[in-house]
């Protein structure tokens, strides 16, 4: 089992204005509600925001006026739980009245971003109106979904997905350092953040095969330009290489349980 770098890419038609459809409903979302637009104009919930315009429909669009307005709901990243419960994420928001995932995931995203190294990305991601990625609660793994336009190369969707286990860490077995579950997070919004930036170059390098020690181009070119960064800042665990945990240069690298998102302490 991987703990991190398994980049899970899934297709999507490209017959959409970039919002992904429910597959459920087949309505389409936008991060804060869900759009039908072959009937409605409108949402088909009300506005998070609607306290502040009483006089205004809830379920409007940009005040019935489109052509003027954008309608950016600037929390574009979302904790959900395995029960499917959605919290939005704001920087520095506190962990008082959560769960326990979404707790660790909040320490686990204000810890990133407050980092030289990635916090102006995280807050980039956060604030942004147009993209939106989901921190998915998972149990024995952390991984980057990235979905894609079939046959399309150079363009993403908006909308990504992480799997994220708040308590999975990475131990160097003869040294005994680790890597804490939170930069483990790092590694993955790295892989989401090359994406979105340059999804062409993200590609080519997923899909270059480097060598026995880092498993492509992409895995060598994320944790030198993201991972070295946060775990410097952070005086964690290095490693020299990504692969599968059985193969040449990570067999010395083992799964371990933290005792919570950012700690580096292993529970036995």
């Amino acid at each position: 089992m991987m703990p991190t770098g398994r980049i899970i890419r899934i297709w999507i038609s490209s017959d959409s204005n970039g919002k992904e459809k429910d597959p459920e409903t087949g309505f389409l979302y936008y991060g804060a509600r869900y759009h039908w637009p072959e009937v409605w104009t409108g949402w088909l919930s009300p506005d998070p925001m609607m306290d502040v315009y009483p006089g205004i429909s809830p379920y409007n669009y940009c005040n019935w006026n489109p052509v003027i307005f954008v309608d950016p709901d600037g929390r574009e990243i979302w904790l959900v739980d395995k029960d499917g419960y959605r919290q939005p994420y704001y920087i520095g928001m506190k962990t008082e009245g959560f769960n326990t995932y979404m707790s660790e995931t909040i320490n686990a995203l204000n810890k990133l971003s407050t980092t030289e190294t990635m916090g102006d990305k995280i807050k980039e991601i956060t604030y942004s109106p147009t993209v939106s990625v989901d921190i998915i609660e998972n149990f024995g793994e952390t991984a980057a979904i990235v979905k894609y336009y079939e046959g399309i190369t150079d363009q993403i969707p908006p909308k990504q997905e992480l799997l994220f286990d708040p308590n999975l860490g990475i131990q160097n077995i003869e040294t005994k350092e680790v890597m804490s579950p939170a930069a483990v997070l790092g590694h993955e919004v790295g892989h989401i953040i090359n994406a979105l930036t340059a999804p062409a170059d993200f590609f080519r390098r997923k899909n270059t095969k480097r060598d026995d020690v880092w498993d492509n181009d992409e895995e060598y070119y994320n944790i030198h330009t993201w991972e070295y960064g946060v775990i410097s800042e952070w005086n964690e665990m290095r490693r020299d290489g990504h692969n599968s945990l059985d193969k040449i240069g990570n067999e010395k690298y083992r799964i371990v349980t933290t005792t919570g998102s950012t700690s580096k302490s292993v529970t036995e």
